[in-house]
């Protein structure tokens, strides 16, 4: 192997390491958004139960903020490719 193959080898794999660690990195970033995300539902969740029947425009904003989240967090489940997360 010439001393310019095992150069650009050697680039490729330090390019290719920094790839695989930012993407690792990039998973754990949304596995803790997830996490958070969870949270969040549940919160409005909580929330939506609490409202009485004559709450009907908060009841519908609570419940829209908490449809939106649950496709954020759809696509949240979609990227880092998980089922467990509730």
């Amino acid at each position: 192997m010439s001393d310019l193959s095992t150069t650009h080898g050697i680039r490729i794999n330090a390019a290719l390491t920094a790839s695989l660690l930012e993407t690792h990195e990039m998973r754990e970033h949304a596995k803790t958004a997830l996490e958070y995300g969870n949270q969040a539902h549940a919160v409005l969740g909580l929330w939506l139960a609490g409202l009485t029947p004559d709450d009907i425009a908060e009841s519908s904003r609570v419940a829209a903020v908490h449809n939106l989240l649950s496709e954020a967090l759809a696509h949240l489940k979609m990227a880092v490719g998980v089922n467990h997360f509730a």
